[in-house]
């Protein structure tokens, strides 16, 4: 879960029961960047906002493995298989 903040906290007024929100550019977010959101009315009508997050880099990497827990499952496999490799 990505907790966000709006950056204007009028947009909160402007989302319906029916609409979508869309967060773009996730994949690349970075510490201390807005994130670029759009809500898309059941009409097609967009309307684009900006939300905040206060994730730090180390958060970031738990959010995209999609847990702490999960990085240091992966990094004890990387270690265990770079210990069992010969030099």
């Amino acid at each position: 879960m990505l907790p966000l903040t709006f950056v204007d906290a009028s947009t909160y007024d402007e989302i319906g029961e029916d609409d979508r929100i869309s967060v773009l550019g996730l994949s690349a977010i970075t510490p201390s960047e807005d994130l670029h959101c759009v809500i898309t009315k059941p009409d097609g009508r967009r309307v684009d906002f900006f939300c905040r997050h206060t994730f730090s880099d180390d958060q970031l990497t738990w959010f995209r493995a999609g847990s702490a827990l999960n990085v240091i499952r992966n990094e004890r496999v990387r270690d265990q298989h770079e210990a069992m490799t010969p030099s």
